[in-house]
């Protein structure tokens, strides 16, 4: 993927999640970082992101209904770490995933792994 050093990010609309993917990043509530951070969980960077609304998303949310987002860099290893990459794809630990539905996640696809066992 593209090595992103600066994030800005437009909103044209929002679904409601904690989490938004817009390749090759992720965007993530403030209250999901923060919540994140305090579970100790690992693979990921919060970094600050230029955060833009657009005249329609004001349209459809008058009252600034939209929460602060921060950019969360995935830096961990799919698998190992609670966030990594594998592809394109976001690998979460099931802890992670807890947190990020305890904040809002219903418009995502998700799919479960299971660990493979050496013999």
């Amino acid at each position: 993927p593209p090595k992103v050093e600066y994030l800005e990010y437009v909103f044209t609309g929002w679904l409601g999640d904690c989490l938004i993917e817009s390749y090759p990043v992720f965007l993530i509530t403030q209250s999901a970082a923060a919540e994140l951070t305090k579970n100790l969980l690992n693979g990921f960077r919060i970094r600050e992101a230029q955060i833009t609304m657009s005249p329609s998303i004001l349209d459809l949310y008058p009252e600034s209904d939209v929460p602060e987002f921060r950019w969360l860099e995935i830096n961990g290893t799919a698998f190992k770490n609670d966030f990594g990459l594998k592809g394109n794809m976001l690998i979460v630990s099931r802890k992670s995933l807890e947190v990020l539905k305890a904040h809002g996640l219903k418009h995502c696809d998700i799919v479960g792994y299971k660990k493979k066992v050496k013999s």
